[in-house]
């Protein structure tokens, strides 16, 4: 991904809800910059996939620890 790339909004001027996506590269050692364990709800989290558990790293204890040290976007 080019992270250089031009991007920008407008209004909403529709009925419906404007979705995006959010990309954040970090290394492994480093907490994820939203702590997601706290943003899913438990029903949710039930419901994916072992490779989608693993890449938001909700089976992860080093990512809870780190996480706990930093504050998160969650906690704001």
């Amino acid at each position: 991904m080019n992270a250089h790339m031009w991007h920008g909004g407008t209004a909403n001027r529709t009925a419906s809800h404007r979705r995006a996506m959010h990309v954040y590269y970090t290394r492994w050692d480093k907490p994820q910059q939203q702590y997601q364990r706290r943003l899913l709800r438990s029903e949710v989290q039930d419901r994916l996939s072992p490779a989608a558990r693993l890449l938001l790293a909700l089976d992860d204890p080093l990512n809870d620890e780190l996480s706990a040290q930093f504050p998160t976007s969650a906690d704001s």
